[in-house]
């Protein structure tokens, strides 16, 4: 079956080329606006190195609008060194992450808050390198709900490999697994700000569809119908109510985003499309440099970090003509590569602005609210701009 938007999360032919001999990446024309970060406020999160061994078992919070960054020392365990996806903070101020061992293949799920404490391991399990749980775990910006991908038996057979990947929700607090009853594909899920409804990307048989609803769910978009076209398998941005257990189908695509006040949906068909709720219609999203998001180099679309009231997004982007070209220092041991950036940029504007001027494309990253009380990092040391 055709499955077209199924492109890998790491292309690993295409890292080979990611190194210091290969040209700087293309860049974004500025100049840049100085007055969107002081209109965002959350934190960022990501992995940071271990001063003492150089590996990536630490996380980093960076607060905005402030810049003010902390290191989150994680209890130390000889087995589970790296951390290979992040998610958060909730309102709460928890974050979700996921070591695997070195070898790959197993990973723990955890939460520790932003001030270092309470630290939990949620879940152990083995499957795929680098996506045991999934390529983007999520954790609900409230309620203590993780939704991850896992790899499942068929019911009743408990000889059969694992061979069907289902959306799996996790509780922080209750250390419990729910079933949802929902395939998935592992290319995007998304919360709603409640945490009791979120979206997910569903594989559809598009001969399964009418043609009205066909229609329906691409909005008569051109690209859109051009981006589903010969497909077999089609995929849908649909909602599940974590509570009921219903679901129902929002549009053509894949890469969702929630905003921030629940009203729309940031999605990719074709190109980015903005979703609005109420009344269903759909436009095009378009903000500076979104069309060289896609880093071919990298095999896959980079999704939009976070999706701020409707008319700010947060994501990798390349950097901005005359910055700086920065590689990564460490040469072999991470590919040598050209590092990106973290912009924020408004909608339908060419107004963006660098938050972060060097990151690790490969690097997962986070972008969360917490409320008031809970959105202060520990021990805040001087920003060093630099992930790699």
């Amino acid at each position: 079956m055709s499955r077209a938007y199924l492109v890998p999360l790491v292309c690993i032919a295409c890292l080979a080329c990611w190194h210091d001999d290969a040209p700087p990446l293309p860049t974004i024309n500025g100049p840049e606006t100085a007055n969107l970060l002081s209109q965002v406020h959350g934190v960022l999160v990501t992995r940071h190195r271990r001063a003492a061994d150089g590996l990536t078992a630490e996380i980093a919070a960076v607060e905005l609008p402030g810049l003010q960054q902390t290191i989150i020392h994680l209890p130390t365990n000889p087995q589970y060194v790296l951390i290979a996806q992040v998610s958060g903070p909730d309102e709460d101020g928890r974050i979700a992450y996921v070591q695997e061992i070195s070898d790959g293949g197993t990973a723990r799920l955890s939460t520790v808050r932003l001030d270092g404490t309470d630290n939990r391991v949620i879940s152990t399990a083995t499957g795929k390198r680098s996506s045991v749980f999934g390529a983007y775990p999520a954790l609900a910006p409230k309620g203590g709900n993780i939704a991850v991908m896992q790899r499942e038996r068929d019911a009743g057979d408990a000889t059969q490999p694992a061979s069907a990947e289902r959306l799996t929700i996790w509780n922080i607090d209750t250390k419990q697994q729910s079933h949802v009853g929902v395939d998935a594909e592992d290319i995007g899920v998304s919360w709603f700000p409640d945490g009791d409804s979120l979206v997910y990307v569903a594989a559809l048989r598009k001969d399964d569809i009418l043609p009205t609803t066909l229609e329906d769910l691409t909005g008569n978009d051109p690209a859109c119908l051009e981006y589903v076209n010969g497909m077999e398998l089609v995929p849908v941005v649909s909602v599940l109510d974590i509570r009921s257990g219903k679901t129902r189908q929002l549009h053509m695509g894949t890469n969702p985003v929630v905003s921030s006040d629940g009203r729309s949906v940031l999605l990719r068909c074709g190109g980015f499309l903005a979703l609005d709720l109420p009344t269903h219609s759909v436009a095009a999203a378009t903000w500076a440099g979104d069309s060289q998001l896609h880093m071919v180099w990298l095999g896959h679309i980079q999704t939009p970090l976070a999706y701020l009231g409707g008319r700010v997004v947060v994501y990798r982007g390349l950097p901005t003509t005359g910055a700086p070209v920065i590689f990564d220092p460490l040469g072999s041991v991470d590919g040598g590569g050209q590092l990106v950036t973290i912009k924020i940029a408004a909608l339908g504007t060419r107004e963006f602005q660098t938050v972060i001027p060097a990151i690790d494309p490969r690097w997962p990253v986070s972008f969360g609210q917490p409320k008031a009380g809970f959105d202060s990092v520990y021990e805040k040391t001087p920003f060093a701009k630099f992930f790699y």
